[in-house]
């Protein structure tokens, strides 16, 4: 055995020679000349013996009696002419019976068994002849092993600048005029051209969505408008991007389009926020057009339904539609209208155009013009075809490619007028599945491997890729050819050098055979993967090439060999806040890895996933599984960071005492094993638990504990999490100071969290500071100072992609406008601020939209906001009844729902339930509900009507 460049284990080629009994070993086939020459090459060769005698005796003649006259002249050159004529004959005729291949015709073809051959094209001067093809004969090489293929410890591996190019990781689809190198032609589309041109080319920008069935058009028209409108007068900046499947493409990318730039990964901080990089890259952008396609949208979409599957990109898309002065167009290009799936109104305000199948009259011009360049009878059809034909194909030039296929590339007899007869036989909808079943039936081996071979890599590589999985089996030269002569029939398609399937039945039929069981091919196609990923890597897009390959692994059942590239994407995720993009990829390997650790940590990462979508029941499971995992390996320390994380997500889900128990686990844990940081963030998780009902005492308590841990640690032997977890210690003991009216002490805390940010000149705690800092100037009733301070935060985090303190920032940043009686800037503040929050966290946050949208006259949206209000505090009272601010709250909807009978004495009774839940007063709370409060009755239909609710909301039920 020799080893390639990486050290990995290969086969060595065989024997080139490779002869067997005067034949060449092609697989399990030998190749060898077969049978006799055909009579007439005899008789050619009788004829030419004779002549070469006729023409000794003429020079004998002519050379004896010395006349050089004409008759002896023609003599001689007639008979040289026939002798050479009669050797070419002769020659080609035995090379012709030697071959394997079928006799060159009018199209590049490689035979029954697609093996050898004369290759010819077409020129404008006619025929020519392309350079004989010869054969690669080597053994296939040994599949590498599965620790071989991904080595665990080996981590993100870097391609060779010299072939990074190999595999498509830009993400750039090229227009199907240059793709296939071939003019698409544009007919019947007059109409579509000049609507989409208008759209693209106002300046107000927005959403576009050109659908269709695949195949019949949309590219090209897309690329039509776009050739049309690039000129001086309007040129966009022009990003295009293809969805594939099991290929994320997310928010972080978009933004690299808005900004022309990408962030290193290496700079990227854990929860970043993307929504809020985008937001930002939006508000930076100038009067520049920037137009963003988005090819085979429909791979966004949840399978089976039309609904975004990522949520931070369906986020992104209502911030761009409702951005001011953002001169920004998407254009989806899909098969289907996708949705969104958080009742955004993105998709109402988008503009669509279906793109048709090409009505009977253009669509055999399409015809005509395509054989013109590669006649296949289609075009040339008796006239009481023409009209089945275009029903079978429903106009769609796609599947016309395939039945150009069919005819041209098939090993089979079929002709026009029978495939015309056959396809219009059945129902149109079931046409494209027959056409590629009858494509791939009759196709050479080397055409279907090719294909079979695009179909396992999932996305566009370079025909050296597509020759080093299939070696053994077919040479790179009859790959190249295949690869040919699938593009001229637009089978496949090609962009930059690298080759791809379209989105169509074909694909679908190779996908399936290939998963039906475990592929070799699959596997291959991984391990040639990985010579090719992106690097450096600055966002999911150039991350594609490593999810082709987990794709690769995954459908070829080779979980645990899966696993480690999982872990290297996550590594990148994990810091743009992306790691549910990789959430259906953890669900495949679970149960699968048959090593108890990964299981654990993947169960871990399921856990938090499925947390932050709010699955509750599967985030318990995941867990539960992770923590039996850490029971049978007797890992303490693991099973302590797991309580921890399950408290969290309960914490998440308000589910107050649970979260308290799990959390009071790790922290009895942890005092045993010695894990003074995990001790730390166990008691401080225990603190938030017991504010969160009114148990101030016990709060502030437990958060001092974690203080004194701290002070306790040596520093320098730590990570930053400890330092962090103080920080954050220290902002809330003085948040909750503030809420006590202790302003002294909340200052003492502040002062002590300002000088932990500049001491370890952390950006990421200055902007939480600044938050804090203008919450506790506005409790103070220094307005300006705290509105001066927000912004600042706002700043700040929309530069780190601060998504929590963006979000509070800019919730006092909008009671501060309020307090200015600026209610639009308010307005503006609060709409920001509800993109970054969680159902039923920081009620808050829809308190304020509900209250601006009532001060602005948007009744019905202001009442749909007062009953969501309602009904997520009620849902959080019917979790935890100790949650004084769920009962603040409720008491607050019910203040701004219209009014009836009893209303008012329950909202009443709300806010008295939540005074009696504290166990010290809370004066800062009760102002601010109070300041709320006054400013919905202002807007009230009989202003005074709170004013009872007013004077008793910070009063107990004793009075």
């Amino acid at each position: 055995m020799d080893t390639d460049g990486a050290g990995h284990e290969v086969a060595a080629p065989a024997d080139a020679g490779g002869a067997e009994r005067g034949g060449l070993r092609h697989g399990n086939r030998i190749l060898r000349p077969q049978g006799r020459l055909p009579w007439w090459v005899w008789v050619l060769d009788v004829i030419s013996v004779l002549l070469v005698v006729a023409v000794g005796v003429t020079t004998n003649q002519v050379l004896n009696n010395g006349d050089w006259g004409s008759l002896a002249w023609g003599w001689l050159v007639a008979d040289i002419a026939l002798a050479g004529a009669a050797a070419v004959v002769t020659h080609k005729a035995s090379v012709a019976r030697a071959r394997t291949d079928a006799p060159v015709g009018p199209d590049v073809s490689l035979g029954p068994d697609g093996i050898g051959g004369d290759v010819t094209e077409r020129s404008g001067a006619g025929w020519i002849r392309a350079r004989d093809i010869t054969f690669n004969y080597h053994q296939a090489p040994e599949p590498p092993p599965p620790d071989a293929l991904i080595p665990p410890e080996s981590g993100t591996t870097t391609a060779d600048p010299s072939t990074s190019g190999n595999a498509a990781a830009s993400g750039r689809l090229v227009p199907q005029s240059e793709a296939t190198g071939q003019a698409e032609p544009m007919l019947d589309r007059e109409d579509e051209q000049d609507s989409l041109r208008t759209v693209l080319t106002r300046d107000t920008g927005g959403i576009v969505i050109v659908h269709g069935q695949p195949g019949v058009g949309k590219t090209t028209l897309v690329d039509a408008v776009l050739a049309s409108i690039e000129h001086p007068g309007h040129r966009p900046r022009v990003h295009r991007h293809e969805a594939i499947p099991s290929i994320p493409l997310d928010v972080r990318t978009l933004t690299d389009d808005l900004t022309c730039e990408t962030t290193p990964a290496d700079t990227a901080r854990l929860g970043k926020s993307s929504i809020a990089r985008f937001e930002a890259a939006l508000g930076r952008l100038d009067d520049e057009p920037v137009l963003i396609i988005i090819e085979r949208a429909e791979n966004l979409l949840h399978p089976g339904t039309r609904q975004l599957a990522d949520l931070d990109l369906d986020e992104a898309f209502e911030i761009l539609t409702t951005a001011d002065r953002a001169n920004v167009t998407l254009v989806l290009v899909s098969s289907v209208i996708p949705e969104s799936s958080q009742a955004s109104t993105w998709r109402e305000d988008a503009d669509l155009f279906r793109v048709p199948g090409l009505p009977n009259e253009y669509f055999l011009e399409y015809l005509r013009s395509h054989d013109r360049h590669h006649p296949s009878g289609l075009a040339t059809l008796p006239a009481e075809l023409h009209r089945p034909l275009c029903r079978a194909l429903r106009g769609n030039p796609r599947d016309a490619s395939v039945a150009y296929g069919i005819l041209a590339l098939n090993d089979s007899d079929v002709d026009a007028p029978a495939l015309v007869r056959q396809i219009a036989a059945m129902p149109r909808k079931d046409v494209p599945q027959r056409l590629a079943e009858m494509l791939l039936d009759g196709l050479g081996q080397v055409r279907r491997r090719v294909l079979e071979a695009l179909a396992a890599f999932g996305v566009p590589v370079g025909a050296e890729s597509v020759a080093a999985i299939l070696t053994g089996e077919i040479s790179a030269d009859l790959v190249q050819t295949g690869l040919r002569q699938l593009v001229a029939r637009r089978i496949v398609l090609t962009t930059a050098d690298l080759y791809y399937l379209p989105t169509s039945e074909l694909q679908q039929i190779l996908n399936e055979a290939l998963d039906r069981a475990p592929s070799e091919l699959l596997h291959r196609a991984a391990y040639e993967l990985r010579r090719h990923r992106a690097a450096p890597v600055h966002n999911v897009d150039d991350l594609r090439i490593h999810f082709a390959e987990l794709a690769a692994l995954l459908r070829s059942r080779r979980f645990p060999a899966a696993y480690p590239v999982i872990e290297s994407i996550d590594r990148f995720l994990q810091e743009w806040n992306c790691g549910h993009l990789l959430l259906e990829q953890r669900q495949a390997v679970q149960g699968q890895l048959r090593d108890s650790h990964l299981e654990m940590a993947n169960d871990d990462q399921l856990g938090y996933l499925y947390g932050l979508r709010g699955d509750l029941r599967d985030a318990s499971d995941a867990y539960g599984r992770a923590l039996d995992y850490a029971e049978i390996r007797k890992d303490e320390a693991d099973k302590t960071k797991l309580h921890v994380n399950l408290a969290t997500m309960y914490w998440q889900r308000n589910e107050t005492q649970q979260a308290y128990n799990y959390y009071d686990f790790a922290r009895q844990d942890a005092l045993e094993n010695g894990q003074p940081v995990v001790l730390m963030g166990a008691l401080q998780g225990l603190a938030d638990c017991l504010r969160h009902q009114g148990k101030y005492d016990e709060a502030i308590e437990r958060a001092k504990e974690a203080l004194r841990i701290h002070q306790r640690l040596d520093v320098v032997s730590t990570d930053g999490s400890a330092a962090s977890q103080a920080f954050r210690c220290n902002l809330e003991l003085a948040r909750w100071h503030s809420e006590l009216g202790l302003v002294d002490d909340a200052i003492r805390y502040l002062g002590a969290a300002e000088r932990a940010a500049t001491g370890r000149n952390d950006e990421w705690l200055l902007g939480a500071f600044l938050d804090s800092q203008a919450e506790l100037r506005f409790s103070s009733g220094d307005i300006d100072s705290a509105l001066t301070l927000s912004t600042q935060a706002v700043e700040h985090a929309l530069r780190l992609s601060d998504p929590v303190t963006l979000m509070q920032a800019r919730t006092t940043a909008c009671m501060a406008y309020l307090a200015r009686e600026d209610q639009a800037a308010a307005a503006r503040e609060i709409e920001w601020a509800y993109r970054y929050r969680r159902p039923g966290r920081s009620l808050v946050v829809l308190a304020l939209l509900a209250l601006a949208q009532r001060q602005r006259n948007n009744t019905r949206r202001a009442e749909a906001l007062f009953q969501q209000l309602y009904e997520e505090a009620t849902k959080r009272i019917s979790t935890d009844g100790e949650d004084f601010g769920a009962w603040d709250f409720r008491g607050f909807a019910l203040c701004g729902q219209y009014p009836q009978d009893g209303t008012l004495d329950k909202a009443i009774e709300a806010f008295q339930t939540a005074r009696d839940l504290t166990t010290l007063p809370t004066p800062v709370l009760v102002d601010r509900m109070r300041f709320l409060l006054t400013q919905l009755d202002q807007c009230d239909q009989r202003p005074g009507r709170l004013q009872q609710v007013i004077d008793a909301c910070g009063t107990g039920s004793a009075g």
